[in-house]
């Protein structure tokens, strides 16, 4: 995984329960992430790799590392085409 950074120029974020909901203005669209990629969100630009964010996503979900890091990298790559990441 490159290094990847939340894209914060017109990007209004909130909060909603575990979930994380992302107005994207320029788009004029709203992202509504489930607990899975929100958590991913929130590792975004503390994690050093995609093969960490899986370590602590297996943990948090009960999942083995395999399929989080499946998880982690599908979801890094659907947020980097939506422009909601940016890699830095």
């Amino acid at each position: 995984m490159k290094n990847v950074r939340k894209r914060v120029d017109a990007l209004l974020i909130r909060e909603v329960g575990d979930e994380v909901v992302v107005l994207d203005v320029e788009a004029d669209k709203v992202h509504q992430l489930n607990g899975t990629a929100s958590s991913i969100w929130r590792m975004c630009e503390q994690a050093e790799s995609s093969e960490a964010m899986a370590k602590i996503l297996a943990e948090q979900y009960d999942v083995s590392p395999d399929v989080a890091l499946k998880d982690v990298n599908e979801t890094l790559e659907k947020l980097q085409a939506l422009k909601l990441l940016v890699s830095g």
